[in-house]
């Protein structure tokens, strides 16, 4: 029990140890919140460089030289979001005499050619956030260097993270409000 008349359990004293213990749970969820939208957008990015670098290295792996010294597709890509157009994935390979080939889904648009080894981050159709890669290699039999690149929407990826972040938001929430009552 609490003898209220003295300092130790005054009203006072009581009041501002659950105002402390209330900022307290507040920041600490907020700051929890903020690392934790951190670390996932720091996995998205992660999956999408990932993504797109599996997707470079694959065509890379299904390209040839034809017997004209031209870049040749061995054959198709396995994802059919390549023959939709503005699906958001893409590749083109370009080589110097200005030779382009490109997936359906490109359409007639060229893709930035990013510095390597850094993605590019560029805006894609239909508001597309797109991650770019590029690699210039010289295959052997080839007459010039091909420039490989892959394009990635994140768009749909971050779409997911933001739900995941909104069902995070909320369960911090109901903890801190539950902490709070508590107090």
């Amino acid at each position: 029990k609490c003898d209220w008349s003295s300092d130790v359990c005054s009203p006072i004293l009581v009041g501002r140890l659950v105002l402390a213990a209330g900022i307290w749970i507040v920041v600490s969820l907020v700051a929890a919140g903020a690392l934790l939208d951190a670390a996932l957008s720091d996995r998205v990015d992660f999956d999408v460089r990932r993504d797109a670098e599996l997707r470079l290295g694959a065509l890379i792996g299904a390209t040839s030289v034809g017997p004209d010294g031209k870049p040749q597709l061995q054959r198709p890509h396995g994802d059919v979001r390549y023959q939709e157009l503005r699906s958001g994935v893409y590749w083109q390979i370009h080589v110097a005499d200005s030779t382009t080939l490109r997936s359906r889904s490109l359409g007639d648009e060229t893709l930035p050619m990013a510095p390597y080894p850094d993605p590019l981050t560029v805006d894609g159709p239909d508001d597309q956030q797109l991650i770019v890669l590029t690699r210039t290699l010289l295959l052997p039999g080839a007459h010039a260097p091909f420039t490989f690149t892959v394009a990635v929407d994140r768009s749909e990826i971050e779409e997911h993270a933001n739900r995941f972040a909104g069902s995070v938001s909320a369960a911090l929430a109901l903890l801190g409000v539950g902490l709070l009552v508590a107090v």
